[in-house]
């Protein structure tokens, strides 16, 4: 064999042993995914939270499986065993106070963790000045007449 070809033939053989090894890894270890944690209002990153990830069993309850904290830039990435094949992943933090939890995750890759729904601001009825402090209920009303609390 020409040293040309050896070389070649070795090269081919370090590459198959890396996609080998790298697969491995990804059955050993879970399937990866990197969450970005989104303000819905005004499409900032959320560093500095903490998520957890929370398998979904075919019974609707919820097994934690993991947890870690954003960075500065929002992101925060999950070895999850069976994503990609099968098993089905909810993230949940707690941004303004209030527990928030993500769509079904059942792929692997990006997913944007979008928080922060809804944006209110409290003001006397008759100056227009803000009020700070102020308890507010939000409900949904129903056609027949019946409500449920949202927040």
């Amino acid at each position: 064999m020409s040293a040309g070809r050896h070389h070649f033939f070795k090269v081919a053989c370090d590459l198959l042993l890396g996609l080998l090894l790298l697969s491995m890894s990804a059955l050993s270890f879970g399937a990866g995914i990197v969450v970005r944690v989104v303000d819905r209002l005004n499409e900032s990153y959320l560093g500095a939270l903490s998520v957890s990830a929370y398998e979904k069993l075919a019974d609707g309850s919820l097994v934690w499986r993991a947890k870690s904290d954003t960075d500065a830039e929002g992101l925060v990435r999950f070895d999850l065993e069976g994503l990609g094949a099968g098993r089905v992943y909810v993230f949940r933090t707690q941004p303004y106070g209030r527990w928030v939890y993500s769509d079904e995750i059942v792929e692997t890759g990006a997913y944007r963790f979008y928080v922060g729904r809804l944006q209110i601001r409290v003001v006397d009825g008759s100056s227009g000045e803000g009020r700070a402090n102020q308890v507010v209920v939000l409900r949904k009303w129903s056609a027949d007449g019946n409500h449920t609390r949202v927040l």
